[in-house]
């Protein structure tokens, strides 16, 4: 799920007063206590949040390690099936929103086996050689990053080596075919020259596309949709927002007018500005509505079902097509225009 900002964007996350988990050799979870500190949080296939394991292809915990004020977090994430583990790492001042990696990180296909591991700086910026692997256990890539000691940005990347499944090298010190492969089977590949994308890419992502780059430029794409229509985008157009057909933010004053809020909600959260996030669908539908922060179980059901009545969207689109994407609106009450 493509992430835009709307006013206020964060990672949603979940406190709860359980389960810090102990793992025995082979992977499997034997032992499940109890930690305040730990956060935790359910994800399907995609990576969406959920509110319950039901269904859900992976949970994942963070808990402190470390005291302020630099403070460090175990980051662990796991298949729920299987209970294999799918990711392990650390975490720099998380503030249960944003994870800042630090360290060592690794990830396992749902086999067990590795699938990569990387190190981060203190920025959260990948440093040094990272190891890519195929299911079946052999190197894929290494992909070196030099850390950048003058600016608090990316670093650029060095493809040094990139094999088949087999073993055979397809690429060598930036020059020759790589394939990089997301979630879900997605993935875009190509001729990279001196590290830079040249030419023709091609990739999957729900459908075919193709995709020029001048170096490592996108200068045009194209989207073949299952119903033989090609849609065309460029850099500025491949990424655009979802859109309100309407004022947002007075049709949101609009319906919060009509909530009879009992009198000491008022008294409680004044001059409080809350926050409501929802997933946008493909199709522009809201749902998976939640509100963060301990409030009351009342006031949050009538403030969703209030956002509920606004009006219809159109989607996200990202490269031809609509994705669903999470909005966070700030909601901040004139207390004084709409006590009743």
């Amino acid at each position: 799920m493509k992430a835009f900002v709307f006013l206020l964007f964060t990672l949603c996350f979940n406190r709860v007063f359980a389960q810090k988990i102990r793992i025995n050799p082979s992977g499997q979870l034997i032992h499940i206590g109890t930690s305040k500190d730990t956060i935790i949080r359910f994800f399907d296939l995609e990576g969406d949040f959920l509110t319950t394991k039901d269904k859900s292809y992976y949970y994942r915990q963070v808990y402190p390690v470390s005291n302020e004020p630099r403070r460090l977090y175990r980051v662990q994430a796991f298949y729920t099936d299987t209970n294999l583990p799918k990711f392990s790492g650390h975490s720099l001042n998380y503030d249960g929103k944003t994870l800042k990696y630090f360290g060592e990180t690794v990830s396992y296909f749902p086999t067990g086996k590795v699938e990569s591991m990387e190190l981060y700086d203190e920025l959260s910026y990948l440093i040094d050689t990272a190891y890519y692997y195929h299911p079946n256990g052999k190197l894929k890539a290494l992909v070196y990053y030099e850390p950048n000691k003058t600016e608090a940005q990316a670093n650029f990347p060095h493809y040094l080596l990139y094999l088949d499944s087999l073993g055979n090298i397809l690429l060598r010190n930036g020059n020759g075919f790589f394939r990089f492969d997301y979630k879900n089977g997605q993935y875009i590949e190509g001729e990279l020259v001196n590290d830079k994308r040249e030419g023709i890419w091609t990739g999957w992502d729900q459908s075919k596309y193709e995709e020029f780059y001048k170096e490592d430029i996108l200068i045009n794409g194209k989207r073949y949709l299952p119903d033989g229509k090609i849609n065309t985008y460029s850099a500025e157009t491949m990424e655009q927002a979802p859109k309100y057909h309407g004022d947002l933010m007075a049709d949101v004053e609009l319906v919060m007018r009509g909530v009879q809020f009992p009198l000491e909600f008022f008294e409680k959260y004044k001059k409080k500005t809350i926050l409501v996030s929802f997933v946008i669908s493909k199709s522009g539908a809201t749902e998976d509505y939640e509100i963060e922060e301990d409030y009351d179980l009342e006031i949050k059901r009538m403030m969703i079902e209030a956002m509920q009545r606004l009006g219809k969207w159109t989607p996200a689109y990202l490269k031809g097509i609509p994705v669903r994407v999470r909005f966070k609106v700030p909601v901040r009450f004139n207390f004084e225009l709409i006590m009743h």
